[in-house]
């Protein structure tokens, strides 16, 4: 069995971390990773199975984030800018961030019976 949404749980996972301002980096296969590396790792993987299922390049993304990496404005400043800089790393086009809760909402309106989206 192949679970085809690991790479999107790990990449949730390491964003979670992004507001941490202490995590600097960590040592994988005996190499210093940081964790903008990591999550551009990821998002490299996404993109390439993005692009392999519509078979063009992908030409702009947009990444969901949290409302609100911490309740701290200073920690979700620095969450966001670590964030942007693991996409410029992974060399993402025209990348823009929606909040979590408004990407669900799209994503159910693209999918939810038309009584439904009024």
């Amino acid at each position: 069995m192949v679970d085809q949404n690991i790479p999107g749980r790990l990449f949730q996972s390491l964003k979670s971390h992004l507001r941490d301002v202490d995590y600097i980096d960590t040592e994988v296969f005996g190499e210093r990773k940081t964790l903008e590396d990591l999550i551009a790792i990821v998002l490299r993987m996404i993109r390439a199975r993005i692009e392999d299922v519509l078979g063009t390049p992908v030409t702009r993304m947009v990444i969901g984030r949290p409302v609100n990496y911490s309740e701290d404005p200073e920690l979700h400043a620095a969450a966001m800018a670590r964030m942007r800089h693991a996409c410029a790393l992974a060399e993402l086009p025209n990348v823009a961030f929606l909040p979590e809760p408004n990407a669900a909402a799209l994503l159910y309106a693209q999918h939810a019976p038309a009584n439904q989206r009024a």
